[in-house]
This record gives structure tokens, C-alpha cells and sequence, in this order.
């Protein structure tokens, strides 16, 4: 009897400390490589995180320096377990999206999964990312 209840016990504790629990761990940073950009030195790429609230969680500036081929680099996340990632590739130097005749971009732009472009941005839906099931994305500029 004195056994069982020690074995009772120690068992609760392993449960209570997380060791036989099943939650999947959620990334503290996104890991992203981005490809498609223009090899323009000096430019920079404006990247934002949001949540499935379109609240954002992160965000980072990366210098392109005009020879990479990929650019890699981590961006930390504040408290969610669902993001989406947006930016674009500053070529004049503005801090802000060139745009076109009609409103289209004339400086490159990318979004997490590479969703299919149409009429405007695409739905925040299609560019959410489970940080439970990966930690790093391919974003290609277009």
C-alpha cells in the first residue's frame, strides 16, 4: 500500500512538471530565408509580424548589401503561436512600399507561404504559419 501511494505520487509529479505532457513548443523566433529579392546595395527589407488578429508581434529591417543570393536572418516574436509575415524590399530609400500606376508595387514584396497574388494583398489567412509545427519559412520576393 505504502508503495502504490509513492508510485501514485511520483507519477502526478512527472505529469505536473510537463515530462509525459503531449503541447507541442512554440517558437520564440521565425527563422526566415527570402530569395527573389533585387541585389541593390544599400536597400533594405521592411519585415513585419502579425498575429491571427493582424496585430503585430515583430517586425526587423535587414540591410541587403547588394551580392547575396539568400538572406537569412531571425526574427523574435512576442507571444503568439500563429503568425504572418509580410515585407518588401526598399529600393529608394523611403521607408515606404513604391507603388505604381493603380496602386501597384513597383519595389518587390513577399508574404509567408508565397501565396498567390491577384487583386491586392492576400487574405491574412493564407499566410499564417504554426510556430508549433515549424520555426522557419522561404519567403520569395516578387
Amino acid at each position: 500500500m505504502k508503495t502504490s501511494l509513492i508510485t501514485q505520487i511520483f507519477v502526478l509529479i512527472l505529469c505536473s512538471s510537463g515530462l509525459f505532457a503531449q503541447e507541442a513548443m512554440v517558437a520564440d523566433s521565425l527563422h526566415v530565408k527570402v530569395t527573389g529579392h533585387k541585389k541593390v546595395a544599400g536597400s533594405t527589407l521592411y519585415v513585419a509580424l502579425v498575429d491571427a488578429d493582424d496585430k503585430e508581434v515583430g517586425q526587423a529591417n535587414v540591410a541587403v548589401d547588394g551580392t547575396e543570393e539568400e538572406l537569412h536572418f531571425s526574427v523574435a516574436i512576442n507571444g503568439t503561436s500563429t503568425v504572418a509575415v509580410r515585407m518588401f524590399q526598399d529600393l529608394d530609400g523611403d521607408e515606404e512600399m513604391g507603388r505604381g500606376a493603380f496602386g501597384i508595387p513597383n519595389e518587390p514584396f513577399g508574404f509567408s507561404n508565397n501565396p498567390e497574388i491577384r487583386f491586392g494583398p492576400p487574405a491574412l489567412s493564407k499566410m499564417l504559419v504554426d510556430l508549433k509545427e515549424k520555426d522557419h519559412i522561404h519567403i520569395i520576393m516578387q
